[in-house]
């Protein structure tokens, strides 16, 4: 089982994060957030998503739904209110 996936690789902060990622062979993956079994089949294996993708009034919504179906934590570098408004609901 993968324990950490990281969505998101070209804003500054997740391109660090990517960098580092690569260094010791984590996933993270381009999908689209278009239809939501997408998603769920990009976060098999997966315990943990970490959304670097901006905007994240975009991202988070359908990751976060999807963590919560498919049993995955969720973390994003965002500190943006509305994104923990969305975990609370």
């Amino acid at each position: 089982m993968t324990k950490l996936m990281i969505y998101g690789a070209t804003g500054y902060t997740s391109t660090l994060t990517s960098q580092h990622a690569k260094a010791i062979n984590l996933p993270y993956p381009p999908f689209s957030l278009t239809y939501p079994t997408t998603i769920a089949a990009n976060l098999t294996d997966t315990s943990v998503l970490l959304n670097c993708a901006d905007p994240f009034s975009a991202t988070a919504s359908p990751l976060i739904a999807a963590c919560i179906r498919n049993g995955v934590h969720y973390l994003d570098t965002s500190a943006e209110l509305d994104t923990y408004t969305l975990l609370a609901d």
